[in-house]
């Protein structure tokens, strides 16, 4: 990677070579294309101030998790709003309905998405990286810095919530 003469990363270089794998992480957490570009944005803006505390070993995974972690701020942050919606029209609310159990539904990206606000963000990481990245939860406990049980703890609520939010008629 290439450094500037005052051991700092060269941000300029940074954005050219990972800005579109960092947009397209944001665009598939939040589907949308504005909030996308804006939390990209904002994140080699949070780059460039730390830039000298940044090393340059292993920064593709750094910048990956970095969109992860500001894309689910964003909506940890929105969900108190009531006007924000994540705009998902992949499935019905008839296709839903249909079904008693929305544990079924879990695995469903489109779905899993829609309902990420309902919960922090540390259970939605957890989520992303286990339903939609297909990690294990083996590589998840790693990636996270937990014990394998404490993921299956934590993705079992989640269903459970969702469950309970499902029979409440909250989430649909």
């Amino acid at each position: 990677m290439n450094e500037n003469s005052n051991n700092n990363l060269d941000i300029e270089q940074l954005y050219i070579k990972y800005s579109g794998m960092v947009y397209r992480r944001c665009l598939k957490i939040l589907q949308d294309e504005s909030s996308a570009m804006d939390v990209m944005q904002d994140l080699f803006v949070k780059l460039l101030n730390k830039q000298n505390s940044i090393h340059s070993e292993a920064l593709s995974s750094l910048l990956y998790q970095m969109a992860t972690n500001l894309s689910l701020n964003l909506i940890s942050k929105q969900k108190v709003r009531s006007d924000y919606v994540i705009n998902n029209p992949a499935q019905s609310d008839d296709e839903i309905d249909s079904k008693s159990d929305i544990e079924s539904h879990i695995i469903d990206e489109s779905l899993l998405l829609k309902y990420l606000k309902h919960f922090d963000v540390r259970t939605c990481e957890l989520a992303i990286y286990h339903y939609i990245d297909g990690y294990t939860l083996d590589e998840v406990a790693k990636m996270q810095q937990l014990s394998n049980s404490s993921v299956r703890r934590l993705l079992s609520q989640m269903k459970e919530k969702l469950n309970h939010l499902y029979k409440v008629g909250e989430v649909k």
